[in-house]
Order: structure tokens, then sequence, then C-alpha cells
């Protein structure tokens, strides 16, 4: 069983689209009795709740402590609910993280909630009093993008990050379509010259969350976690 929860400025109208459904439904073909949910509860950092779409000025509520704190209780309200269902309780249950969506995830954890496994697609971070449960599998998937570049100089959740924690499994970043425009790449702590090609970096963040044919390495390793 799947939790995925999707990132800053996702909105209903996301839903209606289908935009945000496309890695929980990839997984629920590729692993045969996979149950997947797709996760939204209440405004998320950056929505524009009454035209859609993303509000830029409100981008910093990604990285407000509070606001995923409450978030992660209510998450977990819910997970709990989940499991009252008898064919639920003895499933394995994993949630996927996506941007924003893992810092959700990690404080739904702090607020009690239990996975067997946590993929983070290029999260954001997770809260300072997160610790990682002993029973649970950390994973990070990501290419170089955006976010990480924020993360390097250590603006994301105080560098509280996947890439920096050691309860995170990761090989390489995956190599987008367009990478051979970012190199050299920025080192961490070094502050992005304007060099660098943003739009190329906001593809790859979008890129890892999405069943294009760009990502089949990312999506095989996806699928060959939950089917572990």
């Amino acid at each position: 069983m799947i939790t995925y929860v999707p990132g800053t400025f996702t909105s209903l109208g996301d839903f209606y689209g289908g935009e945000v459904q496309k890695i929980a439904s990839r997984m629920g073909r590729a692993v045969p009795g996979t149950l997947t949910f797709v996760y939204k509860d209440g405004l998320f950092p950056g929505e524009n709740p009454e035209a859609g779409g993303a509000d830029l000025l409100r981008i910093g509520e990604a990285n407000d402590h509070d606001r995923a704190i409450e978030a992660g209780r209510q998450l977990a309200r819910f997970e709990t609910g989940m499991r009252v269902d008898p064919l639920f309780a003895a499933a394995e249950q994993d949630a996927f993280g996506y941007s924003w969506g893992l810092a959700n995830v990690t404080s739904s954890e702090v607020a009690g909630a239990e996975y067997d496994k946590v993929i983070s697609l290029s999260g954001a971070g997770m809260p300072s009093e997160w610790a990682p449960a002993p029973d649970t599998t950390y994973t990070d998937l990501s290419y170089y993008d955006a976010l990480q570049v924020a993360q390097n100089l250590g603006v994301v959740w105080g560098g509280n990050n996947p890439r920096s924690h050691p309860a995170f499994e990761h090989g390489d970043y995956y190599t987008g379509p367009d990478d051979e425009v970012l190199n050299p790449p920025v080192t961490p702590g070094q502050y992005p010259s304007a060099y660098l090609p943003w739009d190329v970096l906001s593809e790859n963040h979008l890129l890892i969350a999405s069943d294009d044919a760009a990502n089949r390495k990312a999506l095989d390793a996806m699928r060959d976690l939950v089917a572990r």
C-alpha cells in the first residue's frame, strides 16, 4: 500500500488534470496488488485556492516548520484511520513524498505514523524533531534540480535534507535530458552563479514526479523499492 504526498503548489485542480496521480498509478500497475492513495488534505504551501496553480509569493510556506508539523498530524490521523480496516492493517505501508510532500510524510512520523518504507522524490526536508524509525527504510531519488541547489546552500529545512541525512540511502543523481548544460554543478555551500539554467533545474524537479520516458530509470528504481 502506498500513500503518495505531492509537493508545493498542489491544488485540487491538479487532481482533476491527473498530474499528481501519475507516480501512484504507475506503481499500482507496475507492482500487482498495490493499492495507492494520493493524499491532499487542506491548503498546500504556495497553493492558490481560488485560481488554482501556484502563488509564487507564498513559496516560503514550504519551509515553514509549524505548517508541516500540523499537516503531519493530519496525515498521521489519515494513516491511523485507514489501518482500522482489517484489509489494510497487515499490508506493507509505504510513503512517497515529492518535494514538500516529504516534509509532510516525515512530520507524520513525528506525530506517530509508521511506514515500512519512506521514498523521497527530491524531498524538501525533515523537521528538526524527526528521527528515522529503526524498522523503516529511507531512500532518496533525485535529479540535480532547483531544490537541490537551495539545499546545498543550507537554506531549506535548516540543512536537514534527504541527501545530507545518513538515514536516506541514495545513489548518484539521475541524469536529466538537458543536464549537459549544468556542468560544472554547484558544490555544497557555494552560492549559485548566474550561469545556472534555472529552466532546466526546474524541469528536473518536475521530472522525478512524472511518468515521462525520460524518467524511466527512476521509475524502475521506485518499482523495485515497492516490490522489494
